[in-house]
């Protein structure tokens, strides 16, 4: 493997966690959203722009290659178990 193939992997991965940490923090404001009752469409609207940035990240991912498309996607898994841990410990007593 060369540097460049290496510097790629690694920058995707990073791509990855921020894709995932995106995702991830709209998912915590989209839920604040809904329980507070009022603001259905906007909340409708943020689920579907989470999902279609996701999409289209994980998509030009793919198209980029399947080394890429592996390590954006450990990236968005690793971000979303540190965000639901960081979850976790605000809101344990």
């Amino acid at each position: 493997m060369s540097g460049e193939q290496i510097l790629s992997l690694v920058a995707g991965f990073f791509a990855g966690l921020l894709l995932g940490a995106a995702h991830l923090g709209s998912l915590r404001w989209n839920t604040h959203l809904l329980a507070r009752g009022g603001r259905v469409g906007v909340s409708l609207g943020l689920m579907v722009l989470r999902f279609a940035v996701l999409g289209a990240g994980l998509a030009l991912a793919a198209w980029l290659g399947t080394g890429i498309l592996l390590v954006v996607a450990l990236g968005v898994l690793v971000a979303r178990g540190v965000i639901l841990r960081m979850e976790l410990r605000r809101i344990s007593p």
